[in-house]
């Protein structure tokens, strides 16, 4: 089901997972750089959850199940935020999975459990069709507006994971 996170989460009852409850979203580090002054940043792909849309999309239901991930979204949405703004990890799945009762930690954070394979774009405002979710790595740097500028980043990316 929705995936939760704040001071005390439904899937780790009675667990800290938090200072505070906050806003937050599923995204993607697609880039960690040193900004030309000087600070660390990271160039971050957001996925959408069904109801954030608008249309269709966002009145389908999602799996009455709790038991089973959250669908999100891959999106060609990308902002460069400060470090200091991630907040857990998660993982992604191809397809919707069972989600474990007992939580998961990493570092001391929740690590939360997502299904993806569906893309929707915000330039069009529509859903696209996006191949398998073993290509989102290779999605997500070719819509990469900081590889983009960066010849030698990109060089040196595909060295290392041909695709």
């Amino acid at each position: 089901g929705p995936a939760r996170y704040g001071p005390i989460s439904d899937d780790c009852p009675n667990k800290k997972t938090s200072p505070m409850e906050v806003p937050w979203a599923v995204g993607e580090i697609v880039c960690i750089f040193r900004s030309p002054s000087g600070d660390i940043k990271v160039e971050v792909r957001w996925f959408y959850r069904l109801a954030e849309l608008k249309g269709k999309l966002s009145s389908e239901s999602q799996d009455a199940s709790d038991r089973m991930c959250e669908e999100i979204l891959e999106t060609d949405h990308y902002d460069v935020v400060s470090p200091s703004s991630l907040l857990s990890p998660a993982n992604i799945h191809g397809k919707a999975v069972e989600v474990r009762s007992a939580c998961r930690t990493y570092l001391g954070m929740p690590v939360l459990d997502f299904c993806c394979s569906r893309f929707y774009s915000i330039k069009r405002l529509a859903p696209v069709p996006c191949g398998a979710l073993s290509g989102r790595v290779a999605r997500g740097r070719l819509m990469s507006a900081v590889i983009q500028r960066n010849a030698l980043l990109g060089e040196e990316l595909d060295k290392k994971d041909p695709q």
